[in-house]
């Protein structure tokens, strides 16, 4: 017995000055009473939660969760700017982050909305934004289902059986869940994810038509922010066009008339001038289509035009000119003059 009380009071002893050393964040804890504590949150464990009251302390105090009503962190620098990267669509340094804040605030996890599984949630968003499936798919068996308080997170969780099933080539399993998502109410990013996995699934499967009918709709749901979909799914369509039988013939005869080769090239257009590559080239083996695609005019170009200037300031005076004279209500006066019927009686006469 000696020996056990000897063990628990050690385990005490280390366990404190191993929640000081731990890195905090600034947070504000509301118990039940409505009293606030204001301090550094350093960890919680199952019954209790534990904070400085200044930075400089070596000793964190302890609060049972049963008093506790909520629990808020700030956010920390750190995590702060491994968001920035995330923003600016730099993934593979985002990740580097964002492992480095998940360590950091291990202690936190028992904690709602913390920055351990915050870090961990938007880590599987680098993977998944450099379509790195083989280790998305790892790393989603090994997060759990923590419970994240934003929805827009919960449904991310909820999609990532999509890229699971495109990431073990399970075609029909991939078709059967988007068809069952067909009638859900999706946020557009969540829409456009499905959209376009459905349409992998679907070109592997030989249905060209429904495939390019898929991509469409990943490229144009969520065109903002998706860009990583966005730019797939324009090259997968592209690809679908060129495997046509009536695009390959249309492109060794060199004929504008095939319909889907002018999609194609009207396509292959849209993604070096409008942004669908989102700064990444149109590959290469694409570039023949820009031939057929059509003269675009760029409305700026007119307005910018020095000889178009003048005609338009012209044309605009004109009409001005026109109908200043204000002697037009005075034209309707005319009918005043109605008191000449004297001069035709005397005529009369």
């Amino acid at each position: 017995m000696k020996i056990l009380s000897k063990v628990a009071a050690l385990t005490v002893i280390l366990t404190v000055p191993a929640l000081a050393q731990q890195a905090s964040t600034p947070g504000v804890i509301t118990l039940s009473d409505g009293a606030v504590r204001n301090g550094y949150i350093v960890g919680s464990t199952k019954t209790s939660v534990f904070y400085l009251e200044s930075e400089a302390d070596e000793k964190p105090q302890s609060v049972r969760l049963s008093q506790v009503e909520s629990v808020y962190l700030m956010e920390p620098s750190d995590y702060t700017k491994a968001m920035a990267l995330f923003e600016d669509r730099k993934y593979s340094e985002a990740y580097k982050r964002f492992e480095e804040v998940k360590k950091k605030y291990k202690k936190l996890e028992l904690l709602p909305d913390n920055f351990h599984h915050l870090a961990g949630y938007y880590m599987l968003e680098c993977l998944r934004k450099q379509q790195d499936l083989a280790a998305l798919s790892k790393a989603v068996a090994s997060f759990g289902t923590p419970e994240l308080l934003r929805e827009n997170q919960q449904q991310q969780l909820e999609t990532y059986p999509f890229w699971n099933a495109v990431n073990a080539k399970a075609w029909g399993r991939v078709i059967r869940m988007a068809e069952d998502w067909q009638a859900k109410r999706l946020p557009i990013s969540i829409r456009a994810q499905v959209a376009y996995c459905h349409g992998l699934a679907l070109e592997n499967e030989e249905r060209a038509e429904d495939a390019l009918f898929a991509y469409a709709v990943a490229m144009t749901a969520d065109y903002t922010q998706s860009e990583v979909i966005v730019r797939n799914a324009v090259l997968n369509s592209l690809r679908v066009y060129k495997s046509l039988p009536s695009v390959k013939k249309a492109l060794e005869s060199k004929s504008k008339d095939d319909p889907d080769l002018r999609a194609a090239a009207a396509l292959a257009a849209l993604y070096e001038r409008a942004g669908f590559g989102a700064g990444v080239a149109l590959p290469a083996e694409y570039k023949v289509l820009l031939e057929y695609a059509p003269e675009v005019v760029v409305p700026a170009e007119k307005e910018d035009d020095p000889a178009a200037k003048p005609k338009e300031k012209a044309e605009d005076t004109k009409p001005a000119v026109k109908e200043k004279p204000a002697a037009k209500p005075a034209a309707k006066k005319k009918p005043t003059p109605k008191k000449k019927p004297a001069p035709k009686k005397k005529a009369s006469k």
